[in-house]
């Protein structure tokens, strides 16, 4: 779009039919965007040169000729972009980065669609991560009276985060379909207790959170005998 209409504006016309038929070639170049265009003839008075050498005599009259320009408008309309993507049964990820050939070092200078994804992609894992410490981990408004106290405070945070994803994802490769903090809180069920009869320690609690944690044990690779005492 910007390629192909950003030209005009700065093209002067000898009329205004001129302007109006370079800009329906240009626009048909651009159709079936979802971007609603306006456009409008912009006439502007011109003094002719004078045409000889030196300063202009007294008896000079000025002439003046007409020169046209075009001013082009486009906005981006998010219902044409959802009718598009309906229409071709696809997906849209709207962005304002400029396309690219290659992936810049910047992506401000210019990206291409899979660079797109890619970013779109790290962008989601930052907000997983800011959406599992706020509602998994309950981190809700905190007072510090230092930065050092802040920083340290999100250290902790963002390591209990990235621990609980490891544990999470080593769980679901194991067959273990269940996140680490709901295991938390379902574990808070089972009371680890000691048979006096025999020093034994064991577990008191629903049989299937019982055979779970055995089963998180295994998975994990944790000695039962350590994680007892």
């Amino acid at each position: 779009m910007l390629g192909t209409l950003e030209p005009l504006l700065r093209r002067t016309f000898r009329s205004s039919e001129d302007a109006v038929s370079t800009y329906g070639i240009a626009l048909s170049k651009v159709k079936g965007s979802a971007y609603v265009v306006s456009m409008d003839v912009v006439e502007k008075r011109v003094m002719d040169p004078y045409g000889k050498r030196g300063r202009p005599s007294k008896e000079w009259v000025p002439t003046y000729h007409s020169e046209y320009t075009l001013d082009i408008a486009w906005e981006f309309s998010e219902r044409l972009a959802e009718e598009m993507a309906d229409a071709r049964q696809v997906r849209v990820l709207i962005t304002n980065l400029k396309r690219g050939t290659e992936d810049s070092v910047n992506p401000r200078d210019g990206v291409t669609g899979d660079g797109v994804l890619m970013l779109y992609l790290g962008q989601y894992r930052i907000e997983h991560c800011f959406r599992t410490s706020k509602s998994r981990y309950e981190v809700n408004k905190v007072y510090f009276h230092n930065p050092s106290r802040a920083n340290a405070f999100m250290f902790v945070v963002s390591l209990a985060t990235m621990i609980g994803e490891f544990i999470t994802a080593v769980l679901q490769d194991g067959g273990v379909m269940r996140t680490a903090e709901g295991l938390i809180d379902d574990m808070s069920t089972l009371l680890l207790k000691r048979d006096p009869s025999d020093n034994q320690d064991y577990l008191e609690g629903p049989s299937e959170m019982r055979d779970c944690y055995m089963r998180l044990l295994e998975v994990l690779e944790l000695d039962p005998d350590k994680m007892f005492g």
